[in-house]
């Protein structure tokens, strides 16, 4: 029986709740204080789709919230109040502490609430839904296949609402140890079939870690503006990074690319290990640090690669695929180029991808044309979408972030 774990975050199968409620303000009820709704005060309107409060309410000194039963099913939600202007009222109420309670009416509040889907059965139907979204939902689709795949970098899947979602954010899990400076691993992917309900999730409490360094990617036009927008909203001290690149999506690799060129022991066509992360780290634009030399070897250790090796059994060309099972960080060492290692490790790399069901998808900058000549050549699809990737960076850490 498929259900939503009691994280520590309230879960719940309400996406949107309008509450109406009037209750008795006593003494000490002021800006930042909860109210706790007992459950039997809550009552369900179906054909209005509200729940209508009328109770006199103790209140508590933690953050603003309402927190109640309010499903038919019983499960607890915390929901965050973002509308109300306590303003008018509680400054009169603050000079007339001693009068007594007082009787004070509210208007309907729309509230939102997050849902973190962690049933492996719609896990397996959100990644099939995925596929009738391509190519926008290629890296959040590829961060779920990972997900149903064992989940080797602790991800979790945020929707606003299921099944009929309009906005998707794949996160690590919050239970996941994390290093404040590792944007490379601290990674979100986003889809959303409504940027609107993309902004909203954004604007929850609890769906995105602020204060450290992150990434957002996706293959969807918006990401940046939304994001910045939310966290001006916030109020959020942030240096935000945007890149953008051709996305391309590999044809089927229905034969073994030829191989025949390398003779004898060596060359040979083989795979990466971890103890080949240090190479990688020191020859990728994007490198050179210590979270890139964790992140490269958990890479390599968790997802396909492919390499040609020298007579030394060192790599001299290689390709690896991240956690949204994308192709990336393909390169030759200078000394081995010109001979189609490029080649064959590209294509090699995408037909062991497709070979376990994944697509064989990458990223090139605009700029790199050799690159785009060699997916040119190898029958590439370059995808009308474009891929972005936001690095955001707290001012806190803006003087030890590697970026």
């Amino acid at each position: 029986m498929c259900g939503h774990s009691p994280s520590p975050f309230h879960r719940g199968l309400i996406r949107k709740v309008a509450l109406t409620y009037k209750f008795t303000i006593t003494e000490g009820a002021l800006p930042g204080y909860t109210a706790i709704i007992p459950v039997s005060d809550c009552t369900l309107n179906r054909k209005e789709n509200k729940h209508e409060v009328s109770n006199s309410i103790q209140w508590y000194d933690c953050n603003l919230s309402l927190e109640g039963r309010l499903t038919p099913e019983g499960e607890t939600l915390s929901l965050h109040d973002r509308e109300l202007d306590y303003s008018e009222e509680m400054a009169d109420l603050q000079k007339q502490k001693t009068d007594g309670n007082r009787a004070w009416g509210a208007e309907y509040i729309t509230l939102e609430t997050m849902l973190v889907l962690n049933c492996s059965t719609k896990l397996l139907m959100l990644e099939n839904m995925l596929k009738s979204h391509f190519p926008e939902s290629l890296k959040v689709y590829g961060a779920v296949m990972n997900i149903n795949r064992g989940n080797p970098f602790q991800k979790e899947v945020v929707l606003d609402s299921w099944p009929d979602f309009k906005a998707i954010i794949t996160r690590q899990q919050r239970e996941a140890e994390t290093d404040n400076l590792d944007h490379y691993t601290n990674a979100y992917a986003v889809f959303y079939k409504d940027v609107k309900a993309y902004q909203q999730l954004l604007e929850e409490q609890d769906v995105i870690n602020w204060d450290q360094v992150f990434q957002i990617q996706g293959l969807q036009s918006e990401l940046y503006a939304v994001s910045k927008a939310v966290a001006n909203a916030k109020l959020l001290d942030l240096d935000i990074k945007l890149a953008s690149f051709k996305a391309v999506h590999f044809s089927p690799v229905s034969s073994v690319p030829d191989h025949s060129f390398l003779t004898g022991p060596s060359p040979r066509l083989t795979y990466l290990s971890v103890a080949d992360a240090d190479l990688l780290n020191r020859t990728w634009s994007r490198g050179g640090n210590q979270q890139c030399l964790r992140y490269l070897a958990n890479l390599i250790a968790c997802f396909p690669s492919v390499c040609v090796r020298d007579e030394k059994g060192n790599p001299v060309s290689w390709g690896i695929t991240d956690q949204f099972a994308t192709m990336c960080h393909g390169y030759t060492l200078p000394d081995h180029r010109r001979k189609g290692y490029s080649r064959l490790v590209a294509l090699t790399l995408a037909r062991k991808l497709q070979s376990r069901g994944f697509p064989s998808q990458g990223n090139v900058r605009d700029d790199n044309l050799a690159s785009i000549n060699l997916l040119k050549s190898v029958g590439a699809e370059f995808l009308p979408c474009r891929f972005h990737r936001l690095i955001l960076t707290p001012a806190a850490f803006s003087r030890q972030a590697h970026l």
